[in-house]
């Protein structure tokens, strides 16, 4: 019963995301850095099942790195947020799953999300579907990250 009912709040809580998603993505007031961020933080799983679980964290490093790549940005700590990058059109959220040496030491990142939130109803062009891919870009150029990193840039409006 008690498996059940953990399943059950589960559930419950990722079908109230979703239903709250649903009445902000497509609504032009709606404020991604207020809003909508907020929910993707809680919902790394609605990209996949890979992104489930607590292994991906926020990562001040690799936000700051795409800060300065990103325009100059202003990067946030909202008491209760992990950082967010605020750039003119959208918000960014970058997080990570650390890799594990033999002696299971952390040794690097194994891999690195990058979220890229616009505000509700933003018409995407092909400039903005490719914007988290060069973010992407950016930060295995950096050298922060190692080879072997796996970096999905993810967007989202």
């Amino acid at each position: 019963m008690k498996d059940a009912k953990t399943v059950l709040n589960e559930l419950r809580h990722r079908l109230l995301l979703i239903s709250r998603l649903e009445q902000l993505v497509d609504d032009k007031k709606t404020d991604e850095l207020h809003e909508l961020q907020p929910l993707f933080d809680r919902g790394l799983w609605i990209f996949g099942p890979e992104f489930e679980g607590p292994d991906f964290t926020s990562n001040r490093r690799l936000s700051t790195i795409l800060q300065k790549f990103g325009g100059g940005g202003e990067a946030t700590t909202p008491a209760k947020r992990p950082d967010l990058v605020v750039l003119p059109d959208s918000t960014l959220g970058v997080y990570s799953r650390n890799s594990f040496d033999e002696r299971h030491e952390v040794d690097g990142y194994d891999h690195v999300v990058v979220v890229e939130l616009k505000r509700g109803g933003f018409h995407l062009t092909r400039k903005e579907r490719h914007q988290a891919l060069e973010y992407c870009a950016e930060l295995r150029r950096s050298g922060k990250v190692g080879d072997r990193a796996r970096i999905a840039g993810l967007r989202a409006r």
